[in-house]
């Protein structure tokens, strides 16, 4: 197992947990509830972290991740593109996509 990612909080860890799961990445939340002992252990130690089974899924789970933390500015309006496997419609801001969980950014075929 490899740890990828601290989440700010178990909420977060855990809607991470899904998306991860969505795109076929076996990954677990360690470190639910340890956020009460803050301040006893440093707070990088008691933050959820998000690991995963298989280290071969690293490069797409952090593609996931990224696609989350990204976050447009107020007003901006966030371009489309499509997906190269499967012509799916995915925000530009997606590392994968939400349709066949291809990585994104290669060719990009428009519908058609």
């Amino acid at each position: 197992m490899v740890r990828v990612h601290s989440a700010g909080s178990v909420h977060e860890a855990h809607f991470l947990l899904h998306q991860l799961d969505s795109a076929g990445i076996r990954a677990h939340v360690f470190n639910n509830f340890a956020a009460g002992a803050i301040g006893e252990i440093p707070p990088s130690e008691g933050l959820p972290a998000i690991w995963l089974e298989d280290e071969a899924d690293r490069e797409r789970a952090l593609a996931v991740i990224e696609a989350h933390e990204w976050r447009a500015a107020p007003g901006e309006k966030i371009a489309t593109i499509y997906c190269g496997e499967c012509s799916e419609a995915v925000p530009e801001n997606f590392g994968i996509c939400w349709n066949c969980g291809a990585l994104l950014g290669g060719e990009d075929k428009a519908p058609g």
